[in-house]
């Protein structure tokens, strides 16, 4: 996605990062149109956390729920990103076991 960007608007793809933005929408079939820029994912899980819709922030998980469903998330590849130092960076794992050979280097 960065990369084609980065072509599109012929800048460095290395001055490229994603802002993101967690959505009100939980599947992707609520969403008409496809962002002007950047991609929306859907799938992901919080473990030991939730996604508190009401406030729009993470919460405590609630009792008895192992995982819990993210809404969609608007990833937006913007020039010389800086995010903001109170934004909590969240390592994304493709299993659980967050272990392992990266699927992208082997």
């Amino acid at each position: 996605m960065l990369q084609t960007f980065a072509r599109q608007d012929k800048i460095p793809i290395d001055s490229l990062s994603f802002s993101f933005q967690v959505m009100f929408e939980e599947e992707p079939s609520e969403v008409q149109d496809p962002p002007e820029e950047g991609v929306y994912i859907y799938g992901l899980y919080m473990d030991g956390a939730r996604w508190n819709r009401d406030e729009q922030i993470i919460d405590d998980q609630m009792p008895s729920e192992l995982y819990n469903k993210m809404p969609l998330i608007h990833f937006k590849p913007l020039q010389d990103y800086k995010p903001e130092p109170d934004d909590y960076q969240c390592p994304v794992y493709k299993t659980g076991k967050r272990a392992g050979v990266l699927s992208t280097t082997g």
